[in-house]
């Protein structure tokens, strides 16, 4: 009788314990993802893909140096849907390994999703005539994710 009301005692700590580090955890996440426009994202450093504009294209440039060089880095990449609703894509690259995460938790019309994967590599791809595409692929989901897409033309044209 003694052992069952101990493991019965000791179950309610546990699960209690569990409640209070699932909500602690969802807290902090929204609270880091809160909305902002795509002017402060830029101000705060963010690369900001805005139909084929990328504002802050230079600070990817470095990321993607840093990648290359198998030194750590991390970057956001913000994006907005058509509503102005921010899309948070975080790269974090501790010099091994891409830390992939998408959160579109802040989308009136998205599925309200932080996904999580590890990746291995990026890779820029020519499409059509003129697009350059970058993605995060060899990932452990079997997928590959796309980063940001710049118009070739354009980027010659413009300072991003």
């Amino acid at each position: 009788m003694k052992n069952t009301c101990f493991i019965f005692i000791l179950l309610v700590i546990m699960i209690s314990c569990f409640g209070c580090t699932q909500s602690n955890s969802k807290t902090n996440t929204n609270s880091q993802n809160k909305p902002y426009t795509s002017e402060e994202a830029i101000k705060r450093g963010d690369v900001v893909q805005t139909n084929i504009t990328v504002n802050n294209f230079d600070r990817f440039k470095k990321f993607l140096s840093n990648y290359n060089d198998e030194k750590a880095d991390k970057i956001r990449i913000t994006g907005y849907t058509i509503e102005g609703d921010p899309i948070f894509t975080d790269l974090d690259y501790d010099g091994k390994k891409i830390h992939y995460t998408n959160d579109n938790s802040n989308d009136a019309y998205g599925a309200k999703e932080i996904i999580n994967d590890v990746c291995n590599t990026i890779i820029e791809e020519k499409k059509e005539q003129r697009t350059i595409w970058y993605s995060a692929s060899g990932c452990s989901k079997n997928k590959s994710y796309s980063l940001i897409s710049i118009d070739q033309n354009d980027f010659q044209n413009k300072q991003y």
